[in-house]
């Protein structure tokens, strides 16, 4: 449920199905917004340039594939190792562990088995300035969205370098 939440873009879904502090549910924030925005710069680009949004489509949707449906497919075979109350899921394909991937660790509250995001801090993929980044891309091409479906821009060229100045650090 948790990962098919996150690719979905249901951030609610996925906070429900997770344990930890409001920090810790921040990475579900940071990266449900990130795909949301690029799903809707995509849908933007595709609706108002066409034909010359094709090749962004593409990469668009390779990085969406990336963020939200390869964990899915990383997980749908997975190799549980449940404990009484702790549980840790290993990635798997086809039987075959994905050393690579670090595992999901679960925790059951109140009879119900529930990600643990507090036990997963440690990984990589949750630091602070990490989540903040996806937060803020995720704003950045929202807004972009918005503006290309406002007609602001005339070609994808312009939109996509407006996109990349937003995305500079100040």
């Amino acid at each position: 449920m948790f990962l098919n939440a996150i690719a979905s873009g249901n951030a609610q879904a996925a906070r429900y199905a997770s344990i930890g502090s409001e920090e810790d549910k921040r990475w579900i924030d940071g990266r449900v917004g990130l795909i949301n925005g690029l799903r809707n710069y995509d849908q933007a680009l595709l609706s108002r340039f066409g034909q010359a949004a094709v090749a962004t489509d593409l990469e668009l949707k390779q990085a969406i594939q990336s963020l939200a449906q390869d964990p899915v497919m990383k997980f749908d075979g997975a190799i549980v190792h449940e404990g009484e109350d702790t549980a840790e899921i290993r990635a798997a394909l086809k039987g075959v562990r994905l050393a690579s991937e670090p595992p999901i660790l679960m925790r059951k509250e109140n009879g119900l088995w529930k990600v643990d995001l507090t036990a997963m801090r440690q990984d990589p993929r949750h630091d602070p300035a990490l989540v903040q980044q996806f937060a803020l891309a995720g704003k950045a091409l929202e807004n972009a969205a918005q503006l290309i479906r406002s007609g602001r821009y005339r070609s994808i060229q312009e939109a996509q370098q407006a996109i990349e100045q937003q995305s500079l650090p100040q």
